[in-house]
């Protein structure tokens, strides 16, 4: 029926690949009898999607149509918007409707004021050329007036002060917070500690990201200065496989909290506003999907992550994603231009990120020295696409050419981002690779400048 409805309405001739179709509901739901019951079918490739979305406009002025299906909480946000949207048109404005943002004439609607959207959110469109000038160039000073190098183990990066043992101290002395964060293939972190070396690296961060650690619940990552706490494959193992830490500086204990979630491939770690003088907590997940080719290979991996991605960005704008995805991507776009139409409503996940990167100083065509894919790689595509979340790897200060991030061969250490979250980033690192910190892969930086410019 799917195949027939996409061939006969929306004139789409070649086959397209779909995985589970369903109707919802049942057949004798009280007040619907006699009514078709929508039937939801989840697409294989993204482009099949995004082609199928953009012939739906074949069907104005019939009794049936096609949307995307969100979250709960996103649906609802959606129904209390169309009738603004419809209200908005009516008075010839252009609206388009991306997720649960309404965007009208290009700028986000706000209930209290149609031409001035809210200060928190960073998702503003400019409506002149000197205001995108002009606040392109506040980016650019505070991102050269941050502290870009790795000081000594006993200067925190939060403003360059000295390491305070009471939070609350610190909390109020700090106006706005510049944090450097590692991520990192160990290999085995207990062998690691073994090294002075790596013991000096790690100190020089605020945040630390380890996967592949090959821990279980009898080991201790035992660092001065640091609290780690471990995700491990197996609680008591002979042969010690897999494994994700997470650590920070031990003065900002209470700043960080974990997050209780189901999948073994991601830790997750809330990281207050408090801290980060936000408007909203931030959130970080910590990765490591096993190779597509191993022995702990993790059936639909990136289905499980998507989900897990998706439950948490329905409260958090905010969200980081770091670590080993064992993913070659090569130099695809991860992210849907959008192509404006005559019609009623564009209705897509990814908002017109092409016209937005700039004024991040990124790249908008993303590098890479590896230009090799595998399927994991499509699948980590797919995932951005779907869900308006970008690459940093190949595209920011300090990596803009790519560099490989595992065996000086291939790319598979990401750090990953949604789109609100790119404005704290300034710049990151693929540090040269070295046998004492990893037995194949290269340490991962990445420099935060956590502060809201005046508009």
């Amino acid at each position: 029926m799917i195949r027939g409805f996409i061939k006969d309405e929306l004139h789409i001739y070649h086959k397209l690949e779909l995985g589970n179709v369903h109707r919802f509901g049942t057949g004798a739901q009280p007040g619907k009898r006699g009514r078709p019951r929508p039937i939801v079918a989840r697409f294989i490739y993204h482009n099949d999607l995004a082609m199928v979305m953009s012939n739906t406009y074949r069907l104005k002025g019939k009794q049936y149509g096609v949307n995307k299906q969100f979250p709960e909480a996103i649906e609802q946000a959606r129904k209390s918007l169309y009738p603004i949207m419809k209200e908005m048109k009516a008075e010839g404005h252009r609206v388009r409707l991306v997720r649960d943002i309404l965007y009208v004439d290009g700028v986000i609607y706000n209930n209290q004021t149609l031409n001035s959207p809210s200060p928190k959110n960073r998702r503003e469109v400019l409506n002149t050329p000197e205001d995108y000038q002009s606040r392109k160039r506040r980016r650019r000073e505070s991102r050269n007036s941050t502290d870009h190098s790795y000081g000594a183990p006993e200067k925190n990066k939060c403003n360059g002060m000295t390491n305070l043992p009471d939070s609350e101290q610190y909390l109020t002395r700090t106006s706005n917070c510049k944090i450097n964060m590692l991520t990192l293939n160990c290999c085995g972190v207990i062998k690691r500690m073994h090294y002075p070396e790596f013991i000096d690296m790690v100190q020089e961060f605020d945040f630390i990201s380890l996967v592949e650690t090959k821990t279980d619940d009898l080991d201790k990552i035992n660092i001065p200065g640091f609290t780690f706490h471990l995700k491990n494959r197996k609680n008591i193992a002979r042969v010690k496989s897999g494994g994700i830490a997470f650590g920070y500086k031990s003065h900002l204990e209470n700043f960080v909290k974990p997050v209780e979630n189901f999948s073994s491939l991601v830790y997750w770690w809330k990281i207050s506003s408090d801290l980060l003088k936000t408007d909203q907590d931030v959130m970080m997940g910590n990765i490591y999907i096993p190779p597509e080719n191993s022995v702990y290979k993790v059936p639909d991996a990136f289905n499980e992550l998507e989900q897990e991605f998706l439950k948490f960005s329905v409260e958090y704008k905010y969200i980081l994603l770091n670590g080993d995805f064992n993913s070659r991507t090569s130099r695809d776009v991860e992210y849907i231009e959008i192509v404006h139409s005559q019609h009623d409503i564009v209705d897509t996940d990814n908002v017109d990120i092409l016209n937005n990167l700039e004024l991040y100083d990124m790249s908008k065509v993303r590098c890479s020295m590896d230009t090799s894919k595998n399927s994991y790689g499509n699948m980590l595509l797919e995932m951005c696409k779907n869900n308006n979340i970008i690459i940093l790897n190949g595209r920011v200060n300090g990596d803009k050419e790519g560099k490989f991030t595992c065996r000086q061969a291939s790319v598979v250490d990401y750090f990953i981002c949604t789109y609100d979250f790119l404005c704290f980033v300034v710049n990151m690192y693929v540090q040269d690779f070295s046998k004492l910190f990893s037995d194949v892969h290269s340490p991962l930086i990445l420099s935060l400048n956590f502060i809201f410019l005046s508009i």
